[in-house]
C-alpha cells in the first residue's frame, strides 16, 4: 500500500503549487505504476492522472479548499492495491 510522504495529513498548505508524495514498494519486487486520485470530498475523487511511473505529481490548486487524495498502486500483473485517502487544505 502506498506511504504518505507529503503534504502531511490535514496541513494547511500556503501555496498554489502541491507536491504530492509517497512510496510504495511491491511485495514480490515488481515495477509499480501509479493511478492518482484527487477531488474536494471523499466522495468525488476523479482520476486525476493514470499509469504514473513516478512517486510523485506535482498540481496546481485553487484557493481555500480542502483536498481529498489517494494512490492506487498497480504491477506489471495489473494487481492493483487501493490506497487510504489522505486530506490537505489549501491557503494560499
Amino acid at each position: 500500500m502506498p506511504t504518505l510522504l507529503s503534504p502531511l495529513i490535514d496541513i494547511n498548505t500556503s501555496s498554489q503549487n502541491v507536491l504530492l508524495e509517497w512510496e510504495c514498494n511491491d511485495i514480490d519486487g515488481d515495477p509499480l505504476t501509479y493511478n492518482v486520485y484527487l477531488g474536494t470530498s471523499e466522495e468525488n475523487m476523479p482520476l486525476m492522472q493514470a499509469s504514473i511511473e513516478s512517486t510523485n505529481l506535482e498540481i496546481v490548486l485553487e484557493n481555500n479548499k480542502s483536498y481529498y487524495w489517494k494512490i492506487d498502486a498497480v504491477d506489471i500483473q495489473n494487481n492493483k492495491t487501493v490506497g487510504q485517502v489522505w486530506t490537505f487544505t489549501n491557503n494560499f
